[in-house]
């Protein structure tokens, strides 16, 4: 949408009237709640204190605009460019920013919670005092953003670029830190309780202390030069468990199976499937990697009271090689001459499959692994209950 199309549209919505000023637009205060400015060029428009709840401004230009204390609770801003745009103290409650520009932008004291702004570029932002409670910010560039004080209890920073970030004072209580490169980034006096730091990245991030209860019984934990790096520094753990089943295709649906259920339990991704071998005719043996650390130290003797349980199941209701849980329908139907086991056999004479049979017997097979992995989920609740 050209600049013109942009100002033609905001006439007919009645927000402005008369010819289009070659200067600034005065849209302070403006009603745009709901409006449809998808691609508008808005570059350098004084958007103070407007009223944007719920608009689509999806891969609108914004850069330099002035929206200091406007409402975009619940506004599309997808794709949208706030290059260097003012949006100080603005309410951005649950808008979507995923994929937005926001490089430079000034976000201080901005209201940012539950919004998505996955993927968005925020570099060199400044994001001071914000609030990104519950925000997605999963695969956004924050490198060099100013999150000094900033709001961040339970957002989702997986994959986030921050680094050389500062987030002084910042608060990261229960928030999500899966593979987010913090390199170089300052967190001096921020709090990181029970959030999850699997493989996160702190290649020389600076932190003289942490804040432990924040807001309530606070505590103050001090750190030497590099001791924080030491101590949080990302090592995958390893636990296995042998259970009393034949090894098979399906052994890793079993395997998928349990890292889902403790997943589930734990509300978090801590523990993925590493691999499956068979170490006897009827013992598997499972390995998982922990990815954290407070699991695997508090809960991994939990580990083997799924085993334990797991094989007391299995020991009542043994799973069968051939016609149980582990039947192949295809070596089935073609009397063991086509099987998902091992490669084709071509036979010399081509072999007639019936299709809807296979289908049938194979809908059979997965409701039956379904029933398995329920009871599999159902027993690991209890132990985690």
């Amino acid at each position: 949408m050209t600049k013109e199309e942009t100002w033609n549209m905001l006439v007919s919505l009645g927000v402005v009237s008369g010819g289009m000023p070659s200067g600034q637009w005065g849209l302070n205060r403006a009603n745009l709640s709901g409006v449809n400015l998808i691609g508008a060029d808005l570059i350098g428009a004084d958007l103070r204190g407007a009223n944007l709840i719920g608009a689509n401004l999806r891969g609108a230009n914004l850069r330099g605009a002035n929206l200091r204390g406007a409402n975009l609770r619940g506004a599309n801003l997808i794709g949208a460019n706030l290059n260097r745009a003012n949006i100080n103290r603005a309410n951005l409650s649950g808008a979507d920013l995923s994929k937005a520009i926001l490089r430079v932008a000034n976000l201080s004291e901005a209201d940012l919670s539950e919004a998505d702004l996955s993927k968005a570029n925020l570099s060199e932002a400044d994001l001071s005092e914000a609030d990104f409670s519950g925000a997605d910010l999963s695969g956004a560039d924050l490198s060099g953003a100013d999150l000094s004080g900033a709001d961040l209890i339970g957002a989702d920073l997986r994959g986030a670029n921050l680094i050389r970030a500062n987030l002084i004072g910042a608060n990261l209580s229960e928030a999500t830190l899966i593979n987010t490169n913090l390199t170089k980034a300052v967190l001096n006096g921020a709090c990181i309780d029970n959030a999850n730091l699997s493989e996160w990245i702190i290649k020389d991030t600076v932190c003289t202390h942490i804040i432990e209860g924040k807001g309530f019984a606070e505590r103050r934990i001090q750190f030497e030069l590099y001791e924080f790096e030491k101590k949080y520094t990302y090592i995958p753990k390893i636990v296995e468990m042998i259970l009393n089943i034949p090894f098979t295709e399906s052994a890793s649906l079993i395997g998928k199976f349990i890292t889902q259920s403790i997943n589930y339990c734990e509300k978090s991704s801590v523990i993925s499937l590493k691999g499956v071998e068979a170490i006897a005719d009827y013992d598997t043996k499972f390995t998982f990697i922990v990815h954290d650390g407070g699991f695997f130290e508090t809960k991994r003797d939990k580990i083997q009271t799924i085993r334990d349980a797991l094989n007391e199941y299995f020991k009542e209701k043994p799973l069968e090689r051939n016609k149980e849980v582990f039947w192949d329908p295809a070596e089935d139907e073609t009397n063991g001459l086509i099987s998902t086991r091992r490669s084709i056999t071509i036979p010399h004479t081509p072999y007639q499959v019936n299709p809807e049979l296979v289908r049938e017997r194979a809908i059979e097979f997965y409701i039956k692994m379904w029933k398995l992995g329920e009871a599999i989920h159902n027993i690991i609740c209890k132990t985690f209950r």
